[in-house]
């Protein structure tokens, strides 16, 4: 059985996470146990799941999480074996029981939670850098009433690898008398320095919820103080109501401390400008071009996405699933760090911001 991918990037993608659901007719698979995916002759990480059976036990669905090389500009074709010899012998990601929480390790980054605590994240390495539990704050629910605490209970794993670890936790934002219920899950991949952190609110009170923010820190300097204020740049923020980068920039002459360009074109020449030796601070969003502003000397850069923004940008997409990303990111001589929202543009407003040491 063959899987396609279509061209997806311009530059190689990979060991990229993907997965595929496959039926068999009654009696056809017995057990996922010497199931495989090739790409080229090499075996593929594969990690299957089945999800339904037929009435003699055989498999009706399997899901198959798997890595797969995607070249650029290219698209791949893939083999599925159902019987198989030997099996990938590269090292998965794995989730391991603590003595208070878990602790994954994908093979880039390693981090621990902890049960019944108030942080995501107890700690986070990257193999440059240690993080603490300082270095994170919240998420922090706001509403009309003022800022909840967070109280998280117990981490239980859902998926353990290879491919993907998934853990997951219940928890509670507390106000006074007022409790709404939350989730968290964490997503990781084999190989992969970046983590999927889902945050999901429940309410199960009987009052609407008037949420007025909901903000998470991440703090590169555990001294850092963390605010929601967002920095006058003095800097046009105006959007390109395409996105297709036809309104030009132009840095040559710019000193900065805040660059701002659309496209790659000019992020050679603003590297040299802002470099990361100095901390160097970014966010940006993206439609077909992404729009940076780019900070030099760790000066606080920041954007907001709302809908005084959005009404001026156009995009022919279909914005509920293909969109862009809105993303910051601080870089320094040693290590970087960079967050993603996801679906910022189609659940506005959104608003992402540097925090500089006092």
């Amino acid at each position: 059985m063959k899987i396609y991918f279509d061209k997806l990037y311009r530059y190689d993608r990979l060991q990229e996470p993907a997965g595929i659901a496959l039926p068999f007719k009654e009696g056809e698979l017995k057990t996922a146990d010497r199931i495989a995916i090739t790409q080229d002759g090499r075996k593929c990480m594969v990690q299957p799941k089945v999800t339904s059976k037929h009435a003699d036990g055989s498999i009706r669905y399997l899901y198959v999480d798997f890595l797969a090389d995607i070249p650029a500009n290219k698209g791949a074709v893939l083999e599925f074996e159902k019987e198989s010899d030997g099996s990938c012998e590269e090292k998965g990601v794995s989730v391991t029981q603590t003595g208070q929480g878990l602790c994954v390790d994908t093979g880039c980054v390693t981090f621990t939670v902890k049960n019944n605590s108030q942080n995501i994240f107890e700690t986070l390495d990257d193999g440059r850098k240690h993080y603490t539990a300082q270095n994170f704050e919240g998420p922090y629910l706001k509403d009309d009433m003022g800022k909840y605490d967070i109280n998280i209970g117990e981490w239980k794993i859902i998926d353990a690898g290879p491919v993907k670890c998934v853990i997951r936790a219940k928890g509670s934002n507390i106000l006074n008398n007022k409790k709404v219920d939350l989730e968290i899950t964490l997503t990781s991949y084999a190989a992969k320095s970046w983590i999927d952190v889902s945050y999901r609110i429940i309410n199960t009170t009987y009052d609407e919820l008037h949420i007025k923010s909901l903000v998470f820190y991440a703090k590169p300097d555990e001294t850092i103080t963390a605010s929601d204020d967002l920095f006058d740049m003095h800097i046009n923020m105006g959007n390109d109501s395409t996105g297709c980068g036809d309104v030009l920039t132009d840095n040559s002459k710019e000193n900065g401390p805040v660059y701002h360009t659309r496209g790659t074109g000019e992020l050679e020449m603003i590297s040299g400008k802002a470099p990361v030796s100095n901390v160097r601070t970014l966010v940006g969003s993206s439609n077909y071009k992404t729009d940076f502003y780019i900070g030099r000397d760790g000066v606080q850069v920041n954007k907001i996405i709302d809908d005084a923004y959005l009404v001026k940008e156009a995009n022919e997409h279909f914005a509920e699933v293909f969109y862009g990303t809105f993303l910051a990111d601080y870089t320094d001589g040693d290590d970087g760090l960079c967050i993603t929202v996801y679906q910022a543009q189609q659940n506005y407003p959104r608003q992402l911001r540097h925090m500089t040491a006092e």
